[in-house]
């Protein structure tokens, strides 16, 4: 794509992730495990799939159709988590590739992405735009929601008939980011995922609701984490998404089964 990757986090991914797939031929990742600062092994394996998975989806189109820009700004920023800080505008890094990594998901999954602010698409001959927001920490979660509805807003008045979904990553809250989970078997992960994922809506239920454009009818969460499957030996890059349709099926009955229909359309592949 001739995009330099160059001193980048990308180019510390690549040089960790060589790390693990050392450990793994020699069987010892157990060992690395135990000596290694687990938020690299967790930044290298989330990301690393993160980059794979976006560069599957665009690998076969066009230069012009690929947002170049887009994909120079998602290779910067500092290599762990813990040293984002909003006030020195090293975010960016990580949310750009947040919102291609939603684009990819839905490009993987025979979705039309129509253009990138944050994600528009086309499904079911709805067109949606999606606004994708990292939570940092429990205070935002309504802010966060309130400034994704205001940004799909402000969207609407190029297409009122566009319908909006807020996009949320929970990694930081849920104490994933950073940290690898321990578990017998890939089924056990998949189950506490669950868990923490249905424990984020439920605790949050009210401020969904409180989203008051009926335009605005779904808020999809996700969480990504890193788990070592003791049975096998292990380190495994784990994924967790759910669908939280805010439609009134009274009064919105098509909107209702579309989102229903595109939650399906979505997991497929995850």
């Amino acid at each position: 794509m001739g995009i330099s990757t160059h001193d980048s986090r990308f180019e510390e991914i690549f040089n960790q992730v060589s790390v693990i797939n050392e450990h793994h031929l020699a069987n010892s990742l157990a060992e690395l495990i135990e000596t290694s600062d687990n938020e690299v092994l967790w930044c290298a394996l989330v990301e690393a799939y993160s980059f794979c998975e976006v560069f599957e989806a665009f690998k076969d189109l066009k230069d012009h159709e690929i947002p170049r820009r887009k994909f120079s700004d998602m290779l910067q920023g500092p290599l762990l988590p813990r040293h984002e800080d909003p006030h020195k505008d090293n975010i960016r890094g990580r949310n750009t590739l947040f919102e291609m990594q939603v684009a990819a998901k839905l490009m993987n999954n025979g979705i039309k992405i129509l253009g990138f602010d944050d994600v528009d698409f086309e499904f079911n001959n709805v067109v949606f735009n999606t606004q994708c927001k990292r939570i940092y920490s429990d205070r935002r979660i309504g802010q966060n929601i309130t400034k994704a509805a205001r940004q799909f807003a402000q969207k609407m008045r190029q297409n009122s008939d566009a319908r909006g979904i807020i996009w949320l990553s929970i990694d930081k809250l849920t104490g994933t980011e950073g940290r690898i989970l321990q578990a017998e078997t890939e089924r056990d992960i998949a189950g506490s995922m669950e868990r923490l994922v249905s424990g984020f809506i439920n605790d949050n239920s009210g401020l969904f609701d409180n989203v008051i454009n009926m335009n605005v009818v779904a808020i999809c969460v996700a969480l990504e984490g890193v788990a070592e499957v003791l049975t096998s030996g292990t380190l495994t890059r784990c994924f967790q998404i759910a669908m939280c349709n805010l439609c009134d099926r009274r009064i919105q009955l098509r909107d209702f089964h579309v989102v229903n229909q595109l939650g399906k359309q979505i997991a497929k592949n995850n």
